[in-house]
């Protein structure tokens, strides 16, 4: 399993819309194969700033996203939205 942590600073004017502007990217992730979770959470300190919590069955699934059609599509829209480029926190593989 492979789970990646990723901060993404929103400029103001975005950040109440966030997630409307996030859900087409988000639904077509979470209907990837070997997706687990794809949740976004919004920080109680800075309202302009979301976590995004992904995970995936495997290195292959995770490799599966990140070469996606809807990723790159994203990744193009999303640019302007932030207020500068995220960056992962760490990618976790979980132990046993």
């Amino acid at each position: 399993m492979i789970m990646s942590i990723v901060r993404h600073p929103i400029r103001a004017k975005y950040a109440d819309e966030w997630p409307e502007l996030a859900a087409e990217f988000t639904t077509a992730t979470r209907a990837e194969p070997g997706n687990i979770c794809f949740d976004w959470f919004r920080s109680v300190d800075d309202p302009n700033l979301y976590v995004l919590v992904e995970m995936f069955r495997d290195r292959a699934a995770g490799d599966a996203h990140v070469n996606s059609e809807a990723l790159l599509r994203w990744g193009q829209r999303d640019r302007g939205c932030l207020r500068f480029v995220r960056v992962p926190i760490r990618s976790f593989r979980r132990v046993r």
